[in-house]
């Protein structure tokens, strides 16, 4: 069997990870419950 490796180079995940802004279906109310594992 094949297999494959793939990863990001630069920001990428990040940067959509990091939610520096709120879509109209969140309940901003509470967001501060969410959590980060890891952010780097």
């Amino acid at each position: 069997m094949k297999r494959t490796i793939s990863a990001m180079v630069g920001k990428g995940s990040v940067t959509h990870n990091s939610r520096s802004f709120t879509a109209e279906n969140v309940d901003s109310e509470r967001t501060h419950l969410n959590i980060d594992y890891c952010n780097e």
